[in-house]
């Protein structure tokens, strides 16, 4: 799907008749992180933990390959399964059953879920409970689930109102379950995650991609973090050369 689309049916299909918090910042890097995968040959499923009403679910729906399923997690006590179910379908109906809904209270969880295989998603938007217990077990569970080439997206991740989210970030990143994880990119609202041998060839996509051209470079834990529409960017060429120099 071409970004034109993608954006087209956000505005005028979703924007105003679904409500969330789903912004165009991360609708673009949601598409690049797709388009990435999709030119490297990356297969694998997509999740989302934490629908709510399905504003940033329908982004995976429409951008999941013919053969992917959309695992969706959530309580589904602020609203009803049925209701998020129909707005995702509404958007993207030849999902049909390869969406995949299931209702519960991920806190309780005690291990990644059995119904995707470990190794199986090649994409996990995690926006569910942001409290640092919560963030902390969502990742410990679900990040096992990835790919060697997945992508990890922590919603909220530089919220004042959500300050656990960084933490359980930090706190996962430096333990032995996730030392192979680290941070490659954020947007104002997001923090993009995946394994170590791939943060630069994200980096490196993202910068000639020359679809955003507000960026810097961030040294985050023991790494650095491309800062995706910064008020301080530095030029392409700039980035390619930190990003060559290690």
């Amino acid at each position: 799907m071409e970004f034109s689309r993608l954006f087209r049916i956000y505005q005028e299909h979703v924007e105003n008749q679904i409500e969330g918090w789903f912004y165009n910042h991360d609708i673009l890097l949601f598409w690049l992180i797709d388009f990435i995968q999709k030119q490297g040959g990356f297969r694998g499923d997509t999740c989302e933990l934490g629908v709510y009403k399905g504003k940033s679910a329908i982004a995976l729906g429409l951008l999941a390959r013919a053969d992917e399923t959309v695992f969706c997690f959530d309580a589904f006590h602020e609203v009803p399964q049925a209701v998020a179910e129909a707005n995702i379908l509404r958007c993207c109906p030849e999902l049909g059953k390869r969406l995949v809904c299931i209702a519960g209270d991920l806190r309780h969880l005690e291990g990644p879920p059995g119904m995707i295989e470990r190794g199986g998603l090649r994409f996990l938007h995690l926006d569910a409970v942001h409290d640092h217990p919560s963030v902390l077990n969502d990742l410990n569970n679900f990040t096992p689930l990835l790919t060697g080439h997945g992508v990890a997206v922590l919603d909220d991740c530089f919220d004042p109102e959500w300050p656990g989210v960084p933490t359980a970030m930090a706190e996962f990143c430096l333990s032995p379950e996730g030392r192979h994880i680290r941070p490659f990119a954020a947007s104002r609202a997001k923090m993009y995650l995946c394994a170590r041998h791939m943060v630069r060839t994200y980096q490196r996509c993202i910068v000639t991609s020359g679809l955003i051209r507000d960026m810097s470079l961030e040294r985050v834990l023991d790494g650095s973090v491309l800062r995706c529409f910064t008020n301080w960017p530095a030029p392409p060429e700039t980035l390619l050369a930190q990003l060559d120099e290690g």
